[in-house]
């Protein structure tokens, strides 16, 4: 069988690569992960294309008014192009947290509501307070809104997904915004997932179906598994505890909402299904204080196995202060993610990397 040379640091593999059957075990972590890439500082939450254009799309703050906008680039940060910025009949507020439909064609993202009562301070991307969820063609030219909540306090969204056919959108949904109960300082939310389909060029979503897996808390939606069957949501339900000190990870199955949980301990978020390796990837500061990493599992919540050290000195992607691995996007292939890393979660100040698998 073949195998990686021994250690715990920067372990190297005999020819760069491993192969199947290994895991983890027989095959230190750096076999696996080969290189990471500054691509973008001071930017946001990531999607990449999955029609072969290679296109990523992002959010960023990106003009003097403070609001974040969806942009378009290359893998390589060439061509940026803002996509939100001065559409007709857009809000100009906060727009963000975008997402590909697999067709190419369209974007989903959320927008604050250009009129409400208070502050932006809690609609931007990662809050989602007074957000709806819009879809815009990725020419810019074609917006529309496909939800339309009330416009009070209780009512937002969050991280919309699509389905890997297409068919199907989800995100989630508040119902009551936070207080100063500690299971409800993120508000009380939701699970919604619709159909979605374009007819005469309009993009719309109908039966909506909701689920509230557990207590009124805290749900995070992440992404479908390959076949569409499954959902990843995160959620404090278990502890009932503040989501960034007790959240955990979970598997909703669409047909039936019933959900079976993947971690047990810790802060865990931010979770994605890795094309072609039947395994999932996810945040967690598990053995790490403060901060998170990235951590590799079996789609059933087996064999748990830590990816990076971005909070650790020693290893080539070791960052020089605290920051916490968030969104990602892969590449069809599964050899190449995008990322985002939190630098400051009071400030939501970040940097995109793309990192490198054998």
């Amino acid at each position: 069988m073949f195998a990686c040379k021994s250690g715990k640091r920067n372990a190297e593999c005999y020819d760069d690569v491993c192969e199947e059957p290994e895991t983890f075990i027989d095959c230190p972590r750096d076999c696996w992960l080969a290189d990471m890439q500054l691509v973008l500082g001071n930017a946001g939450r990531v999607d990449w294309s999955q029609d072969g254009s290679n296109i990523i799309a992002y959010d960023v703050i990106s003009g003097p008014d403070g609001y974040y906008d969806v942009a378009l680039m290359n893998p390589n940060a060439s061509g940026i192009k803002c996509l939100t910025c001065n559409v007709p009949g857009l809000p100009q507020k906060n727009n963000g947290n975008p997402a590909w439909h697999p067709g190419g064609d369209w974007i989903a993202f959320q927008s604050e509501k250009q009129n409400h009562g208070g502050t932006s301070e809690f609609s931007t991307p990662s809050k989602g307070v007074f957000n709806d969820l819009w879809i815009i063609s990725t020419d810019g030219t074609k917006v529309h809104q496909l939800t339309d909540y009330a416009n009070n306090p209780n009512n937002g969204v969050l991280n919309p997904v699509f389905s890997p056919d297409g068919t199907k959108i989800a995100w989630s949904r508040l119902l009551v915004t936070a207080s100063a109960i500690p299971k409800e300082i993120y508000g009380q939310w939701r699970i919604e997932i619709a159909n979605f389909s374009v007819v005469n060029d309009t993009p719309r979503v109908s039966n909506i179906i909701t689920t509230i897996p557990g207590d009124n808390v805290y749900y995070a939606i992440h992404g479908f598994s390959p076949d569409g069957q499954h959902l990843l949501f995160s959620s404090n339900m278990y502890t009932l505890q503040p989501p960034p000190v007790a959240s955990q990870l979970f598997r909703l199955k669409v047909s039936d909402q019933s959900w079976e949980a993947l971690t047990d301990a810790g802060y865990n978020e931010h979770a994605s299904y890795v094309p072609h390796w039947d395994k999932i990837i996810w945040g967690t500061d598990l053995e790490n204080d403060p901060g998170n990493d990235y951590w590799l599992m079996n789609t059933d919540g087996t064999n748990k196995e830590r990816l990076t050290f971005f909070n650790f000195p020693g290893y080539f992607e070791s960052q020089p202060g605290p920051c916490w691995a968030g969104d990602m996007a892969w590449h069809p292939s599964g050899k190449w993610m995008m990322f985002y890393v939190e630098k400051d979660p009071i400030l939501e100040l970040g940097d995109i990397y793309m990192m490198f698998l054998n």
